[in-house]
């Protein structure tokens, strides 16, 4: 695997639950089940974008395997 495939994964699978949280506020259930906010999946992006970043520059040099 490279790793956009890894970022790609990491992304999604957090924004398709942050877009679940804000579907299922659509139905009436009395409890809580989250919240949704555009935000969280800019802050996804941001983390995954410098994970990756930091796997290439840092990652790659120090260490032989990786």
């Amino acid at each position: 695997k490279t790793w956009p495939v890894r970022a790609g994964i990491a992304f999604t699978i957090p924004v398709l639950l942050e877009l679940g949280q804000g579907l299922f506020q659509l139905f009436p259930i009395h409890r809580y089940t989250g919240a949704f906010d555009l935000l969280d999946i800019l802050m996804y992006a941001v983390g995954v974008g410098l994970a990756a970043i930091i796997e290439q520059k840092v990652f790659a040099k120090l260490i032989k395997f990786w």
